[in-house]
C-alpha cells in the first residue's frame, strides 16, 4: 500500500486569525504526496514546526519572509498518524492538521 497524505482543511484548534492585512499560508498536497507550505513576500519572520500527535516537535524552521517562505515537506517516512503543522508570523499564529494514512489498494479496469 501506498502513504498517503490526507490534509484537513479546518482549523485544528481555535487560534488568532491572521489579520486582513497578513495573506493566510497556502497549504495543498503536491502529485507526489508531499505537503508544500507557501507564504507570500511581507515584512517579519516566520515560524513553522511540526508536532506529532504525542507533541514531539518533528521539524522546526524560523525564516525572514522578505522573498517569501516556500517549503515542501517529505513526510512518507512518518509513521501513520495525525500531525499539527503550526505557522507563526509575528503575534498570529495558525495551526492545520496533516493526517498521515494508507491509501487501500484500488482495482483498475481496462478494456482494449
Amino acid at each position: 500500500m501506498k502513504k498517503s497524505i490526507a490534509f484537513l482543511a479546518s482549523l485544528f484548534v481555535a487560534t488568532a486569525s491572521f489579520a486582513a492585512t497578513t495573506e493566510e499560508p497556502q497549504i495543498t498536497v503536491t502529485n507526489d504526496n508531499k505537503v508544500q507550505l507557501s507564504i507570500n513576500p511581507e515584512q517579519g519572520v516566520a515560524s513553522v514546526s511540526i508536532r506529532d500527535e504525542d507533541g514531539h516537535l518533528i521539524y522546526t524552521d524560523k525564516s525572514s519572509l522578505t522573498n517569501g517562505y516556500n517549503q515542501k515537506f517529505d513526510l512518507s517516512n512518518l509513521k501513520n498518524g495525525a500531525y499539527k503543522l503550526s505557522v507563526s508570523i509575528g503575534n498570529q499564529t495558525i495551526d492545520k492538521t496533516i493526517n498521515l494514512g494508507e491509501k487501500p489498494a484500488t482495482k483498475q479496469i481496462v478494456v482494449e
